[in-house]
């Protein structure tokens, strides 16, 4: 008798440990499926929005969020390993950096499915993020893309890269007078 308790006993704790699990996988995927849901019509991501909070750990190891704005401005620099254009504007980022005339922190996103080309590339400074979520969330169609955001959490502007220069402007870069590997 009190082998069979015993033996019940277990299998109904297994149970509960199972659909446990099954219950956090589902909530998961319903968080993912509304997180990717978009109204029709309606564009998001664009000058004077909000821009979308996100909570990552970047290559380094280092919990990296998007509320932490540290009364700095934010580079968001969607890159990808196989591109040739973000392998050269990679070198600039950390003189775009420390010459900026604003206060600054600039963040890498790349997506989860990279080479790891860039990431020894990159100044310790600059933090690199491979999330194809951060990616999705922030409409990224085009590589490199580079979108501003102020301390307060408000896109300034998104740049591609035939708007590069606007870019350098807006941040008081001027490339010429810095490397250029």
């Amino acid at each position: 008798m009190f082998n069979l308790n015993l033996i019940s006993h277990v299998l109904l704790w297994g149970f509960i440990i199972i659909q446990s699990f099954v219950i956090f996988l589902l909530t998961k995927l319903i968080v993912q499926f509304l997180n990717r849901f978009r109204l029709e019509g309606s564009k998001i991501i664009s000058k004077g929005n909000k821009a979308p909070l996100f909570r990552e750990t970047d290559t380094k190891g280092n919990l990296i969020r998007m509320s932490n704005f540290e009364k700095s401005w934010t580079l968001l620099v969607f890159i990808k390993d196989s591109c040739s254009v973000c392998k050269e504007a990679i070198p600039l980022l950390s003189d775009i950096k420390k010459n900026s005339a604003r206060p600054l922190r600039i963040l890498a996103i790349a997506p989860e499915e990279g080479e790891s080309t860039i990431d020894n590339e990159l100044d310790a400074t600059i933090n690199l993020i491979r999330s194809n979520d951060i990616i999705n969330n922030y409409e990224v169609e085009e590589i490199p893309t580079y979108i501003i955001v102020d301390f307060n959490g408000v896109i300034i502007d998104i740049y591609k890269q035939n708007r590069i220069s606007e870019l350098y402007s807006f941040l008081g870069f001027d490339p010429s007078v810095t490397r250029i590997s």
